[in-house]
């Protein structure tokens, strides 16, 4: 299973649980990651679906700190 850090440096995205993001035009967030997949709770749905981490829109870029360690408690920062 790939975790948040090797999906940041493989496809250059700010990935992180709990990061907000848009895919065709829906929101939703981050909950985990799946093989080289990122699982995404779309606002309204119950469960998370995989997407490829450079599908999506990353919106909340500005909210997470470089200097926050990946580990398998990745939050934003606040």
């Amino acid at each position: 299973m790939m975790n948040y850090e090797h999906i940041r440096a493989r496809y250059n995205v700010p990935a992180r649980r709990g990061a907000r993001v848009e895919f065709q035009g829906q929101l939703g967030t981050v909950t985990s990651t799946s093989s080289a997949a990122v699982r995404v709770r779309m606002d309204g749905m119950t469960r998370s679906q995989p997407f490829a981490p450079d599908e999506l829109h990353w919106l909340d870029v500005g909210l997470i700190r470089p200097d926050i360690p990946a580990s398998g408690s990745d939050r934003l920062a606040r």
